[in-house]
């Protein structure tokens, strides 16, 4: 990476290398003062989290099966301090986002068969344009919202003291604006997100030459799975949509959401210690993560894992990531040091 101009630039500034570089620099800055943890104290660094993390929290997660090691709690990437992400609230505000679960995940393939032939004499509608039909159809029916007893219903309830007057009364007569609600949250890609399982199209496949009909086509979608749905629920929604026998629906790559940590528990807590000892002003919360970490490897060895990355992001930060001039800059570098410092110290006193 770079340093210029008051950022460090490169790929992984922000996602992930901010965080494994802030938790040795806060360790070597206990270690340089001769620091002993009262806890045992693990990290843990896949190098394959991108791609599963078969070969790096997988096998890490192995070794603490035979050592029969288990957790208090655990944290990983996840959601950030947010600036100006949760509807509501004033211009500028901060909210840690500490995210207590993750959704699931699920790829579905999309497949027509057919026996193909010359484009002069096609059919009423080629291979891909049964598909076309079909992606159209999913797109056009999503699956419905999950506000109810939801982990982002509750970061909304947290926060509502903070939010402005409209969503206040709004949250507490949600037995009567629950309908407005649902469409606000209908109009928001962020928001929407978080309240159901999401269905994207992300690879279409089909047709060899200009002149051939295709004798297949095939789409991939997808989901992002909520808390209430499973990878086979989300397969099902798609065939009765669809109902069409042409198109197959084959489901491969699932995973059901995460456990739902505790948004109590001494691990959360020392979370929020930690944030409020480094950032002033700032409020925390339960989240959900609407992507996915590779925590999924450590379920059965923590009582409670949680998602969070100690860096102050607002829409613009967030667009960076994966994407074009990815960067954090010195100063949110440097607050991640002290939280990972703070929260290992805040972890050994009892």
């Amino acid at each position: 990476g770079v340093v210029k101009d008051g950022f460090i630039w490169g790929r992984g500034s922000l996602d992930d290398k901010n965080a494994v570089f802030g938790i040795l620099e806060g360790i070597e800055a206990l270690l340089s003062e001769n620091f002993s943890p009262d806890n045992t104290v693990y990290f843990a660094f896949g190098h394959d989290e991108e791609i599963g993390g078969t070969y790096g929290a997988k096998l890490i997660a192995k070794y603490f099966s035979d050592e029969k090691i288990k957790f208090e709690f655990m944290i990983d990437e996840g959601m950030p301090i947010g600036v100006d992400l949760v509807a509501g609230l004033p211009p500028a505000k901060e909210v840690a986002l500490i995210a207590v679960a993750e959704k699931g995940y699920t790829e579905i393939d999309l497949v027509v068969n057919d026996p193909g032939g010359h484009a002069s004499t096609p059919p009423d509608h080629t291979a891909i344009g049964i598909l076309a039909a079909a992606i159209k159809k999913i797109e056009d029916n999503p699956l419905p919202l999950k506000v109810s007893d939801s982990t982002t219903m509750t970061m909304l309830y947290d926060l509502a003291p903070e939010m402005s007057f409209s969503f206040r009364f709004m949250l507490s007569n949600f037995w009567l604006f629950r309908k407005a609600f649902e469409v606000f949250v209908s109009e928001s890609r962020t928001l929407r997100s978080a309240f159901r399982t999401s269905m994207a199209v992300t690879i279409i496949e089909g047709g060899i030459k200009s002149n051939v009909l295709p004798t297949r086509a095939k789409a991939v979608i997808n989901s992002r799975i909520i808390h209430g749905d499973t990878p086979e629920s989300v397969a099902q929604h798609i065939r009765d949509v669809v109902a069409d026998d042409r198109v197959q629906v084959n489901t491969r790559d699932s995973l059901e959401p995460s456990p739902v940590s505790s948004s109590v528990s001494r691990g959360f807590n020392l979370i929020v210690k930690s944030v409020r000892q480094v950032f002033n002003g700032v409020s925390c919360s339960p989240a959900l993560m609407i992507a996915n970490t590779d925590t999924r490897h450590y379920w059965e060895h923590a009582k409670d894992i949680y998602r969070f990355e100690p860096s102050q992001l607002t829409p613009s930060d967030v667009a960076r990531i994966h994407g074009i001039d990815e960067r954090i800059s010195v100063a949110n570098y440097m607050r991640s040091i002290q939280f990972h410092y703070y929260l290992i110290l805040n972890a050994n006193y009892h």
